[in-house]
């Protein structure tokens, strides 16, 4: 039996371990020349065009193993017993020169790509976690399930049918009128801010700093078109402050302190509570004026 050694850490995303991607479409490929792949293309005795005709094989065991990745990148029946040879060669379409295959597997074997194992037990796949949606966010998962003759039942990709909290998020983004196009296409930003519960993120934290973000002149650019990519690449873990230029700093922090005079009716010390808090960040001051409205909301509930 062939298979590719530690498929499992090497090969499976985040989303396929959490059930989320069933039959992948893609697979990632390292982008620096290894020595394995320089031995592979200039020590191979038919010359650079041999090297490279291995590593279009190479290519085709490994989408095969994302294609049954269940099978834990192990060259099996669906049933767990060994392929042979001939069966090897017709999974990856190489009937037609099995030679080429049986030289083949020891030089990618021989470079540590492949191990090549006789009477080796399957090594199962590990159990995935099942995503059950809590009460906050509310996201009930579809899954549409696809029957192909050849490979047996998968299941594309899951998708959210209903998106719950994550709804109420982004009409408050619509509400504070700094998001954009979260009021003209909300759908993906939904999908985004549900991937983000299911990986356990703070969703008001994304929340508010998509909201902070849209105030700024940076706030202008690619994430007003596409405000799920804020999500999706963690904007909202970037060190908030350096958003800011000097004038908008001082913007955001003299409407926060007149939030504060507002709730306490102290309109008239607002020039000088501004001027004490001028050193502090935009963060801080946040941290500050919440800590300061949840313990207010303590005392008056």
């Amino acid at each position: 039996m062939i298979r590719i050694p530690e498929f499992v850490d090497n090969y499976l995303t985040s989303e396929m371990r959490r059930g989320k991607v069933k039959s992948p479409h893609w697979f990632r490929v390292p982008v620096k020349d290894t020595p394995e792949l320089q031995m592979l293309l200039h020590d191979h005795p038919d010359g650079v065009r041999g090297g490279y005709a291995i590593l279009g094989l190479w290519e085709q065991i490994q989408k095969w193993c994302m294609a049954h990745w269940k099978r834990s990148g192990q060259f099996v029946m669906s049933d767990g017993k060994p392929m042979n040879i001939k069966q090897v060669a017709v999974a990856l379409g190489l009937s037609v020169d099995i030679k080429f295959l049986e030289e083949s597997i020891p030089i990618l074997v021989g470079i540590g790509w492949l191990d090549e194992l006789e009477g080796a037990p399957v090594v199962p796949v590990p159990t995935l976690k099942e995503y059950t949606p809590g009460e906050e966010i509310g996201a009930h998962i579809r899954e549409k399930r696809i029957t192909q003759e050849d490979t047996g039942e998968y299941s594309s990709t899951l998708r959210y049918q209903s998106r719950g909290r994550a709804k109420e998020l982004v009409q408050s983004l619509r509400d504070m009128g700094e998001c954009p196009l979260a009021c003209e296409n909300p759908r993906p930003l939904e999908d985004a801010l549900c991937d983000a519960e299911i990986e356990g993120r703070d969703l008001d934290r994304i929340i508010k700093a998509m909201s902070l973000y849209y105030q700024t002149e940076q706030g202008t650019g690619k994430y007003r078109s596409r405000p799920h990519n804020f999500v999706r690449n963690r904007k909202d873990e970037e060190d908030w402050d350096s958003w800011f230029n000097e004038i908008e700093k001082q913007k955001i922090q003299a409407q926060l302190v007149k939030r504060v005079c507002v709730a306490t009716g102290r309109e008239d010390q607002f020039p000088a509570l501004l001027a004490r808090n001028r050193d502090k960040s935009i963060t801080e001051l946040i941290e500050r004026i919440e800590k300061w409205e949840a313990k207010q909301k303590q005392e008056t509930g």
